[in-house]
């Protein structure tokens, strides 16, 4: 594999209307993302922890419960794919 920089640029994967909670990062190939409707309101939940990679959001929704969405992936090599 080379040490290409994949390159990213948030604003095209935005959509409007909506709320977009992510852990890209402009140096990696992959990461997750949550959309959340603008007429909900809604804050990402940070969590220190050092596992696969995630994005946690609270949703509160117009009755006044709340919703919590987790989107979580498991990076894994080519090899690991290969023999699981």
């Amino acid at each position: 594999m080379s040490d290409k920089i994949y390159s990213c640029y948030i604003n095209e994967i935005s959509i409007p209307g909506y709320s977009m909670y992510h852990n890209i990062e402009c140096k990696k190939e992959h990461g997750v993302v949550i959309y959340v409707n603008k007429d909900l309101e809604s804050s990402e939940i940070e969590v220190s922890n050092s596992g696969p990679e995630y994005v946690l959001v609270k949703v509160l929704l117009n009755n006044g419960k709340v919703l919590l969405y987790v989107i979580c992936i498991e990076a894994l090599t080519v090899h690991e794919l290969m023999t699981k």
